[in-house]
């Protein structure tokens, strides 16, 4: 899964192919998820920790799912009717109404406020009694679902060449700039991730290079965009970037190398 979203690519696994090997803590996930994600219910109690996190996990995959799938959908249709025609948003509808009609918008916006509920009910269980790897996985979630388009970014800055076209780019960049208004829960969250990564002499846990670049590429567009212009991005500087390319620096994953790369010539450009 992390594969996937480091190159933008729609999910391959399910959620049960993907904790398929994790036998012994297959019946505190399945609680935790169950009651979290499908019921909108605080998780049972006397579950460990290791069951949270693979909870969380799948909870990430649920919003790449809808980030690659639903999301694009939803796009689409918004495209083919009036912009002016007063639909409600997600942010605008703050209720589950099961007898909408199906749609694509309507089945994002379902499925987009069933995963903003699942994170709030982990945080409130969990955060405070996580480690800090597993708190910026946490609010990587909570960034990647305020803004679904955040695999744009990697392809705006020419990370990588071969990802995706120019066209799409032109077409789409816009609506990553429509979660970077100032003071965004994107933009809390890309520092809040900054906060919980930390370089040690241990491993470093194979989600930190992913979570800490696309933080990093949410805090250049939103000092870059010409968009976003509030009184928080007056005082941010492209040196900022900085903090992130020592962290990437210190990591031993072979991505850092590119990634760091990659911020350094955001700084210089």
């Amino acid at each position: 899964m992390l594969r996937s979203i480091h190159y933008g690519l729609p999910p391959t696994m399910t959620r049960s192919e993907l904790l398929s090997r994790s036998a012994p803590l297959n019946n505190d996930y399945n609680a935790i998820y169950t009651n979290i994600v499908l019921k909108s219910l605080p998780p049972p109690k006397d579950m460990g920790l290791d069951g949270a996190f693979l909870a969380l996990v799948a909870i990430l995959g649920d919003i790449h799912a809808l980030a690659t799938v639903f999301h694009p959908l939803a796009i689409a249709e918004e495209h083919k009717s009036d912009n002016g025609n007063g639909n409600p948003t997600a942010g605008d509808v703050l209720f589950r109404n099961p007898y909408l009609p199906f749609s694509p918008e309507n089945e994002n916006r379902q499925v987009h406020q069933r995963l903003q509920q699942a994170l709030n009910i982990w945080s409130h269980s969990y955060l405070l009694v996580a480690g800090k790897d597993i708190a910026a996985l946490f609010y990587f979630c909570k960034m990647y679902l305020s803004i679904p388009s955040l695999s744009l970014l990697p392809i705006i800055v020419g990370y990588s060449s071969s990802w995706g076209h120019s066209s799409l780019v032109a077409r789409e960049s816009k609506l990553v700039d429509s979660g970077l208004y100032d003071d965004s829960e994107a933009l809390k969250n890309a520092w809040r991730i900054l906060e919980n990564v930390g370089h040690s002499s241990e491993l470093t846990p194979v989600w930190f290079p992913i979570v800490l670049f696309y933080a990093s590429l949410v805090v250049w567009r939103m000092i870059n965009s010409n968009t976003n212009s509030g009184p928080n991005r007056a005082h941010l500087s492209l040196r900022v970037l900085q903090l992130f390319k020592i962290e990437l620096e210190q990591m031993e994953w072979p991505c850092c190398i590119t990634m760091a790369e990659t911020l350094g010539r955001l700084m210089a450009g």
